[in-house]
């Protein structure tokens, strides 16, 4: 199955997947992307990368983004998290994975 995801997560280039998480202020944890990110994947592909790194957080703002690393078994996928929609304490998330890992090379 980890195989399977990263060879999916390299064909998503444009995955806008609706991910929703709960803020409770205005401000997305990274945890909260984090969290976001692999519900996203989960949903889209039917599994998640084997670690999810989303250093920083971000306004829970329309059209606000951050970067994420994804460990796969070939290596390491950036992907983006974008802010789609906000409805009160409902945040939905769009993310792009990236199409190459982050060495340049295709799983």
């Amino acid at each position: 199955m980890r195989a399977a995801l990263a060879r999916t997560c390299a064909g998503l280039a444009l995955l806008t997947a609706g991910c929703s998480v709960s803020a409770s202020t205005v401000q997305l944890t990274p945890e909260d992307v984090e969290t976001g990110v692999g519900d996203a994947l989960e949903r889209e592909v039917g599994g998640v990368p084997q670690e999810i790194d989303c250093p920083d957080g971000m306004a829970a703002e329309v059209g606000e983004s951050v970067r994420c690393t994804l460990t796969v078994p070939e290596g390491l996928l950036g992907a983006t998290a974008t802010v789609k929609s906000v409805d009160g304490d409902r945040v939905v998330l769009g993310v792009e994975v990236d199409e190459q890992l982050l060495d340049g090379t295709t799983p």
